[in-house]
């Protein structure tokens, strides 16, 4: 699986999947089901038989989020970004159009 974090996918033809949602009503329960759903998704994609480029925003590193919600969806939107680095075989940090090498098999 190659990827630089979560977002678009392209296998072949170009694709997007925005994955599991939190609904506006969210608790720390929504967000376990979520990471569990966004876990599920990507070993689902890593089992496929294909390069997969998965793209995803750095929203961590920005201001700090005004709401509750907005601090959980950007702690969500890390460890999915997280996990999904794990099983990689490759992961790219663009910054300014540069690509940073994080990893690489």
């Amino acid at each position: 699986m190659r990827n630089s974090a979560n977002g678009s996918i392209v296998t072949g033809r170009k694709g997007t999947s925005d994955g599991p949602r939190l609904k506006k009503k969210n608790s720390l329960a929504d967000i376990d089901a979520c990471l569990e759903a966004c876990r599920r998704e990507i070993d689902a994609l890593a089992m496929k038989d294909a390069t997969l480029i998965l793209i995803s925003n750095e929203i961590g590193m920005g201001l700090h989020a005004d709401t509750p919600a907005g601090r959980q969806f950007t702690d969500l939107q890390g460890w999915v970004n997280q996990y999904i680095a794990a099983k990689a075989d490759q992961a790219i940090f663009m910054v300014s159009g540069i690509p940073l090498t994080l990893k690489n098999k």
